[in-house]
């Protein structure tokens, strides 16, 4: 789950704690939600299968503020894992079909979820071409010369003739993607 680019600058550049807590809690309920609606389990009863929606979730949330080219961004790995507990202490598999096909719902729960915290707080936003809640007074100069991602991938695209879409904006950021950097120094980062 991803803060936009200008959401992270104002949080992890300019020190906005209250955008780094909206995020947080932006995560815990949209995780609630994929618990209620969208997380399933397969189990057997009288022979026959069904499928129960609601069931725990069990997993880890790791929360991050870097890309990979070490540009500020504030983003979120949810790990979940392929097991859940009934109530009555069995253990089965996760059944996961209605997260996968709902990613661009659950996303948008998230972006929902983000601009409500972050309004509430008194930060003034808006949407951006693709949807993602953008801080007010962020420029675009501003957010761009944050990233250097965001420039390879559309270079890519550019020098191999890719149109803009899905498809063509995931084989680009996959041929780009650069190692991940260890031992950062935190201090000379920021």
């Amino acid at each position: 789950l991803n803060a936009s680019k200008t959401a992270s600058i104002a949080a992890l550049v300019y020190g906005d704690n209250r955008i780094i807590e909206a995020h947080d809690k932006a995560v815990a309920t949209t995780l609630a939600i994929v618990e209620k609606n969208f997380a399933q389990t397969r189990v057997q009863v009288d022979g026959k299968m069904q499928t129960i929606t609601g069931v725990d979730l069990i997993g880890r949330s790791f929360r991050h503020d870097t890309s990979r080219d070490l540009d500020p961004h504030l983003h979120t790995h949810c790990v979940i894992a392929n097991m859940t507990q009934g109530k009555d202490g069995h253990w089965t598999a996760l059944h996961n079909d209605l997260i996968v096909e709902n990613q661009k719902l659950i996303t948008e729960i998230y972006r929902n979820a983000f601009e409500r915290e972050v309004n509430a707080a008194g930060i003034a936003t808006n949407r951006g071409k693709y949807g993602e809640v953008n801080i007010e007074g962020i420029s675009e100069h501003i957010a761009e010369g944050f990233s250097k991602r965001r420039a390879a991938i559309e270079a890519f695209k550019e020098k191999n003739g890719l149109e803009d879409h899905a498809a063509t904006q995931q084989i680009a950021a996959l041929k780009t993607r650069a190692a991940k950097q260890e031992g950062i120094d935190r201090g000379e980062l920021y």
